[in-house]
């Protein structure tokens, strides 16, 4: 099974407005972005995504932003799937009631699409693994408890060879 790719290409369109535009297009399948409107996206940004059977893998490459999952998203998408997201670089704290919480950087973090989340970046690069809820539960088990769940991975050497496992495939 060859995977579906799918990548767009912000290196090679000229045009601020056109990239921010694209940007904002590509990343609204999972979550709203909300991007400082002074600020470019660069072209070096990355939101290549590679699709193989139920999966999919997604590098993400983002300049500063606070990005929502939203309960319209939530209820007009009717995504049940699981989002593992590996934070490589950059600075990304998860924005909760009682103020943003940091995130490590090679963290690993767990969310559940089917229900709220919100985090702001001052620019970050990672990798993303979106998986039907089914193929989770069956591994992991109820995700329900896990949603916004961030594991750094310092004295955890199966988080270290977790993060390894998502850069190398």
């Amino acid at each position: 099974m060859s995977p579906e790719t799918i990548d767009p290409g912000f290196d090679r369109i000229e045009s601020d407005a056109e990239r921010r535009e694209a940007w904002m297009r590509a990343v609204a399948s999972v979550v709203i972005p909300r991007l400082d409107p002074d600020v470019p996206v660069p072209r070096s940004a990355r939101f290549h995504s590679w699709r193989v059977g139920g999966i999919v893998l997604n590098e993400i490459r983002a300049s500063a932003q606070s990005i929502e999952r939203t309960p319209f998203q939530i209820g007009s998408q009717n995504v049940d799937h699981v989002l593992v997201r590996l934070f490589a670089s950059g600075r990304t704290a998860l924005v909760t009631p009682k103020g943003d919480v940091p995130i490590a950087l090679g963290a690993i973090g767990l969310f559940d699409l089917t229900r709220r989340s919100h985090s702001r970046s001052k620019g970050m690069s990672g990798l993303n693994l979106i998986m039907p809820r089914r193929r989770f539960d069956t591994r992991v088990g109820d995700v329900a408890g896990l949603h916004q769940s961030i594991v750094a991975p310092r004295g955890r050497p199966l988080i270290r060879l977790l993060a390894d496992h998502m850069r190398n495939i």
